[in-house]
């Protein structure tokens, strides 16, 4: 048996073949699809801020200063450790750079000259990254805290940071309710593995 609907013309009909053996004849509005797949090709490209755009910086940028305050905090004096973490965190930002700038001269065929200054600038959200703790960890001291409490500080903010960045990242994608803070602490325990070496190594 064949049923089929009539529709004006500019609509194209395609057909399927039912259990039965008869033809079903299903009308699809071209006109409309095409209208729909145009406006999902002239959306606009979501507004990010510039150091949302590299995140994989960013939290390079706040496991290195993590890492620094739990390894050098052992017989450090309290604006060594700061100078140390700036330092460290300064040559690790422009040694990314330079790696990612060099190799990219053999994959794009460029002179190192201008991708390294790309690099530099696109790589600056690891200096971004780091500020947190080390920020948190200056700060707890200026106010008089002791010198373990303020590494502890650091590192708690080092933890916060990246659960809030796992955080946004699970509501971006659509996760509420308990799947979300699940991702949220997912993102965290690099920050609390930190925590629990800079214990074990009091």
């Amino acid at each position: 048996m064949v049923s089929c609907i009539s529709r004006p013309e500019g609509h194209a009909h395609a057909c399927a073949t039912s259990r039965g053996g008869g033809d079903t004849c299903r009308v699809v509005d071209d006109e409309a699809r095409d209208a729909q797949v145009h406006s999902e090709e002239q959306r606009p490209p979501e507004r990010r801020p510039a150091f949302l755009r590299n995140t994989s910086e960013l939290i390079e940028g706040a496991v290195v200063v993590g890492a620094i305050l739990v390894v050098a905090s052992h017989g450090s004096s309290d604006t060594r450790l700061v100078a140390t973490a700036l330092g460290v965190l300064a040559i690790y930002w422009l040694t990314h750079a330079y790696a990612h700038a060099l190799s990219a001269t053999l994959s794009q065929r460029k002179r190192l000259f201008g991708l390294l200054f790309t690099a530099i600038r696109h790589d600056s959200t690891i200096l971004v990254g780091g500020f947190p703790a080390l920020f948190v960890f200056a700060v707890a001291l200026a106010f008089g805290a002791e010198f373990g409490s303020a590494v502890l500080a650091g590192l708690w903010a080092t933890i916060l940071f990246l659960t809030g960045v796992g955080l946004v990242a699970g509501y971006r994608i659509g996760l509420r309710g308990w799947p979300l803070g699940l991702e949220g602490l997912l993102a965290g325990s690099a920050g609390a593995f930190m925590l629990l070496l800079k214990t074990l190594l009091h």
